[in-house]
């Protein structure tokens, strides 16, 4: 028997097995109660163990045979991020710096992964945080199963393609956007009005989906009588949801119950969406283990040299300000902008870019004197006398109290991953 990769998916109710030596119609997906296992948190070790022992049973794996690992939860900290082109055996590193006062959360508690895209000089990151303890706990049942050979990922790092995507299930749907293959957005979301009624009916994934379906299940004779309707009414709070999500663009939705009439008749009826059901499942793409081994040789030496004499011009003017992710984020900013404006080789020495840096970088100082606990800024760009600053703040007021003296030609303020954000534009 030929080398195998096994893709074992956790979900919420059910674990989906993808074999490769198996035809589509022959995948498997196993009953995962909710109370053993929810959200990516193992609710009853050794109930879990137990189903996980008969997964492996029933795969007969030999030792070369590789298994991935993927889950979700929504204790998972999506992140995109762009920083300059380095090599690859220095990036872990780099984004453990980078990441360390990104948000309100302590680093060391997390396991970094990542997937990245060159483009240009720069290099855009698709991040995701995931709580070690997680980690540990599913480790801790594959070592007893004496399986070696395995990697586990979140759910965002096996995805690629392009689209937005929306995965509807009994318990909860998923906002999932995809371009150049790295995902941008991920949001696994609740309702706890849907949750509540599924507990209190005392059902599992399995009866819940078919009712919702308009299946026959053994159990639909013991819930309420108004639980499909009830169902309806809570799901009509995700519409909302879904059309900020799309913005006008098709959507692509799977998921056990986003083919029923149920689902189908409530977007219908009440959204405007374009939507296309794909099946039960999304695609995953496993990573490239070689990928991980090779180093990044820039052939271009200008392009060396540039990002390298920036970058100490920058440190010695701002070394006081010990912000080592503002200055390597500049860098790359300075560097692409000025790339646009002159496309042709820089002469570092000419008064005219020394001078351009100046009033750059005496500006940058400027705002850096304003961070504190409850304002983070978190890039620059500067391009056609104007600087472009994004960052994290307490709320809009607080912006306002700290940028008051700025001359501000455009702001805006948005949500993502559980930060307050803003954006503005300053001369």
């Amino acid at each position: 028997m030929f080398d195998r990769k096994i893709k074992i998916k956790l979900n919420d109710g059910f674990i989906n097995i993808f074999d490769e030596t198996k035809k589509e119609e022959e995948k498997i997906s196993i009953p995962m109660p909710y109370r053993i296992y929810r959200d990516g948190n193992i609710l009853d070790y050794h109930h879990f163990f137990y189903k996980m022992g008969k997964v492996f049973k029933k795969l007969d794996l030999n030792k070369k045979d590789k298994v991935f690992i993927i889950f979700a939860s929504t204790s998972f900290i999506h992140i995109n991020y762009k920083v300059p082109e380095i090599d690859e055996s220095e990036i872990r590193d780099f984004l453990k710096l980078e990441l360390e006062d990104y948000g309100d959360f302590n680093l060391s508690d997390y396991e970094i992964f990542y997937k990245k895209n060159s483009i240009g000089s720069t290099l855009d990151f698709s991040i995701d945080l995931v709580p070690k303890k997680m980690i540990e706990a599913l480790k801790e049942v594959l070592e007893k199963l004496e399986v070696t050979n395995y990697e586990i990922l979140p759910e965002a790092q096996s995805l690629s393609g392009d689209g937005k995507f929306v995965e509807i299930q009994a318990a909860y749907i998923k906002l999932i956007s995809l371009e150049d293959k790295l995902v941008k957005t991920y949001k696994k979301i609740y309702d706890e009005n849907i949750e509540g009624m599924i507990g209190d009916n005392e059902l599992e994934e399995k009866n819940a989906s078919n009712i919702i379906n308009l299946c026959y299940d053994i159990e639909e004779q013991k819930v309420e009588e108004d639980f499909l309707f009830k169902y309806r009414n809570f799901f009509l709070r995700y519409i909302s949801k879904l059309e900020n999500f799309a913005g006008g663009d098709k959507i692509y939705i799977f998921g056990r119950i986003a083919d029923s009439e149920t689902i189908k008749d409530l977007l219908k009826s009440y959204s405007n969406l374009e939507f296309e059901y794909i099946g039960e499942n999304l695609e995953v793409s496993l990573p490239d283990a070689k990928e991980k081994k090779k180093a990044r040789i820039n052939k271009n030496y200008i392009n060396f040299i540039l990002p390298l004499a920036i970058l100490i011009l920058i440190t010695s003017n701002l070394i006081y300000y010990n912000k080592l992710k503002k200055e390597k984020e500049l860098t790359s900013k300075m560097k692409s902008s000025q790339e646009v404006e002159a496309n042709e080789r820089i002469d570092l020495s000419s008064d005219r870019f020394q001078e351009k840096n100046k009033k750059f970088i005496e500006k940058i100082a400027e705002i850096q004197k304003l961070e504190d606990d409850n304002l983070v800024i978190t890039s620059y760009n500067f391009d056609k006398g104007r600087i472009m600053v994004k960052g994290l703040v307490k709320d809009e007021s607080y912006f306002n109290k700290k940028f008051k003296d700025l001359n501000i030609v455009s702001k805006n303020f948005y949500k993502e991953n559980g930060f307050n954000k803003f954006e503005m534009q300053i001369k």
